[in-house]
């Protein structure tokens, strides 16, 4: 969606950090029930917009920690290749449902944005 924005726009992108939840322990936790109540209702709509986009969403069922991915992406950013990382952490987290709180998760989409530059 983001690629065609540009594309289509000419619409300059600068991911930025931001905390929701600063205060997520180190090892994440679960969906408060609030929130997963507000998630209910608007969890099929977004998988459907998604879905319409080429995507696919999973609902997700835990609060990562984010501040590795933050800090992770800053670096990949340093690097030239910011951009890439930080759509394949989005893909990890929204489409697959994985935690990017875990190094290893993070580990894996640096391997596959080294990849992508070194191909493209």
């Amino acid at each position: 969606m983001v690629e065609r924005l540009k594309h289509e726009h000419g619409a300059e992108v600068e991911w930025r950090p931001f905390y929701v939840r600063p205060d997520t322990p180190p090892d994440g936790m679960e969906l408060p029930a609030h929130v997963r109540t507000r998630y209910a209702g608007t969890s099929e709509r977004l998988r459907l917009m998604a879905r319409a986009n080429g995507m696919e969403m999973v609902t997700p069922s835990r609060i990562p920690n984010t501040r590795l991915a933050h800090e992770a992406t800053e670096y990949a950013r340093k690097l030239g290749n910011g951009e890439d990382f930080h759509r394949i952490v989005f893909r990890q987290y929204y489409s697959e449902g994985q935690d990017i709180g875990h190094w290893e998760v993070l580990r894996a989409a640096a391997e596959e944005a080294v990849h992508q530059d070194a191909s493209s």
